[in-house]
């Protein structure tokens, strides 16, 4: 089930959305992409959509560029600032939510993570190893996800 806003001034935004796969997310986003019209909503004007948590696929491209970079090398006790700008950084880089790019081109948007809290880690030994570096990095702690804002930007907008 995905909640939809209407403003006044004419945008509107989603939320929140499951954790399930972004693949499985896809239809039903499409499905309520399709209905906003006959609700009084244009999809060219989406502009938020948020997420209680990472979806499991997204959260596999995620542990993989997380234990990819020098700068995800957190503690639990590392400060949620650096946590949160990391996490938006590697969301964006890996490709995360490539799918709802490829939907929202149909509309003139693009999505891009701008926000992120209440940030989560897990043991990166919960992801298939792709290698030998991938296992022996297993007691690593990564990213897994929060609370997820993301902006819906004009394709042509480049920022």
């Amino acid at each position: 089930m995905v909640g939809l806003s209407v403003y006044a001034d004419g945008t509107s935004s989603l939320g929140p959305i499951s954790r399930v796969p972004t693949s499985e997310q896809t239809g039903a986003l499409e499905q309520v992409l399709s209905e906003m019209p006959s609700l009084g909503a244009d999809p060219h004007k989406l502009v938020y959509i948020g997420m209680n948590i990472l979806p499991s696929d997204a959260f596999r491209k995620l542990a993989y560029a997380c234990a990819d970079s020098r700068d995800c090398r957190f503690t639990a006790k590392s400060a949620e600032t650096d946590e949160v700008h990391v996490l938006i950084q590697l969301l964006n880089k890996s490709d995360a939510f490539a799918t709802y790019n490829e939907l929202f081109k149909r509309y003139g948007i693009r999505a891009e993570v701008t926000a992120a809290e209440k940030i989560t880690f897990a043991g990166f030994s919960t992801v298939p190893p792709r290698n030998a570096r991938d296992r022996a990095n297993g007691k690593m702690l990564v990213l897994s996800g929060g609370q997820i804002g993301m902006r819906l930007f004009p394709v042509r907008d480049k920022r």
